[in-house]
């Protein structure tokens, strides 16, 4: 027989409320059996039937489907690129916004993008820097929104420094610069001009890519953007295929390339080029005359200082002599190369009675190069001159329109300039 005393004390641990608690959790610890009903279900909805204890019917539970929660907006995180690019901007150009409503061009009827009037550059030289050189002297000009302008001269007249005037590196003496209205290069302005170095010097063991990357973050150009702008440059000035080696291996016209490339990165309206063809061949220079032109005519303003006159006769509207600091001549080639009314007309050999009949006339005649040239004074005087040649059974090689040069009134000019003692 049970110990009375024992037999008390399970009464009293099935009446504790402690040992409740840890049999029921006991309990809940078994494993829940849960079985899907098979079959397509035509509603929205999960059923699902969980074994009940014996004697008692099983139970089913709907259950609804959840639907898709929207996931709070992430708050956007600056690229560490553009972080980098914002730094160099407040670094290098402080308050920098282009697009902000106070800095925006003012939109106006004129049609110059670029105008100097009466600028001065004076630099102090010697040991103490007691004497002054004046490098600029009252030079005054203009260029007008869709034409390419060659800015001419020899060495040391004054190119360079004029060109870091009109984009703020150096500050005039006296004078102003206008460029898009404002009479000094604003942050605005200069989100709209690009500058192409006559000697570019990059970091060697970037690539093509990784430098233009470089200067559009200066430009606040979006990422996204950037890297097909920068395909799109290197494309156009033919180095896509280059693009991913290293500017160490890059020859020098290749280069100039690069500097080409960096000056469009922005998409300019004006483009400012200081010696562009220097050292380049031939065929380099063909494709770069021929590259200028082609943004030309896609609405870019050209400002480009050059010593081939050649290739600024062939393609500038305009043109400027700058000679010891003062402007010589500015004006179309039309206006400073008129054309001369005279033709030359060159035959393989010409009697002796013809050229004395020539003379006669007021006709010079000369021989050169196993022919002879018979120079005619007017468009007028040709006919009576081809008609006593063709009577006479001349064989007639070319005719020939006397044209000016460039290039020699260029060196006449500046000889003048010189001997007159460089003052207007």
């Amino acid at each position: 027989m049970p110990d009375k005393t024992v037999l008390e004390e399970k009464e009293t641990d099935a009446e504790n409320p402690v040992t409740v608690q840890k049999e029921q959790e006991k309990e809940a610890e078994q494993p829940v059996i849960v079985q899907i009903e098979e079959g397509p279900v035509p509603d929205p909805v999960e059923k699902a039937v969980i074994d009940a204890p014996a004697g008692e019917p099983p139970a089913t539970i709907e259950t609804p489907t959840e639907e898709p929660v929207a996931e709070p907006a992430q708050e956007e995180i600056a690229h560490p690129d553009e972080e980098l690019g914002q730094t160099l901007r407040d670094e290098f150009l402080p308050g920098w916004e282009a697009s902000s409503e106070k800095e925006k061009l003012p939109q106006t009827g004129d049609s110059t993008v670029l105008r100097i009037t009466d600028l001065k550059k004076d630099y102090r030289i010697g040991w103490l820097q007691h004497r002054k050189f004046r490098a600029l002297d009252g030079v005054s000009l203009e260029v007008r929104a869709g034409e390419i302008y060659g800015f001419l001269g020899p060495n040391g007249a004054g190119k360079t420094t004029t060109i870091k005037c009109m984009l703020g590196i150096t500050k005039p003496s006296s004078g102003s610069v206008e460029v898009f209205g404002r009479k000094t290069v604003s942050k605005a302005a200069r989100a709209k001009i690009g500058y192409s170095p006559e000697m570019s010097y990059y970091y060697k063991y970037l690539t093509a890519r990784e430098i233009l990357k470089y200067y559009g973050k200066l430009f606040a150009i979006p990422r996204r953007e950037l890297t097909k702008k920068v395909d799109w440059v290197l494309d156009m000035v033919g180095l896509y295929e280059h693009r991913n080696r290293m500017l160490k291996k890059f020859s020098k016209g290749m280069l100039q390339r690069v500097g080409l490339a960096q000056a469009l990165i922005n998409d300019p309206s004006l483009l400012i080029m200081d010696e562009p063809t220097a050292g380049l061949d031939p065929l380099m220079k063909k494709e770069m005359r021929d590259l200028i032109l082609s943004l030309n005519e896609q609405g870019k303003t050209i400002f480009f200082s050059s010593h081939e006159l050649s290739e600024v006769e062939m393609i500038c509207h305009r043109v400027a002599i700058l000679d010891k600091g003062k402007l010589i001549i500015e004006g179309t080639l039309s206006d400073i190369l008129p054309a001369d009314p005279g033709l030359t007309v060159v035959v393989k050999s010409l009697a002796e009675n013809v050229e004395s009949t020539l003379r006669e006339h007021g006709v010079s005649v000369s021989r050169a190069d196993d022919a002879v040239h018979v120079h005619c004074g007017d468009n007028g005087g040709i006919y009576d001159v081809l008609a006593l040649l063709a009577r006479n059974a001349c064989d007639l090689i070319e005719i020939q329109p006397h044209k000016r040069t460039l290039e020699d009134f260029f060196i006449k000019t500046v000889s003048e300039w010189k001997d007159e003692g460089g003052t207007q």
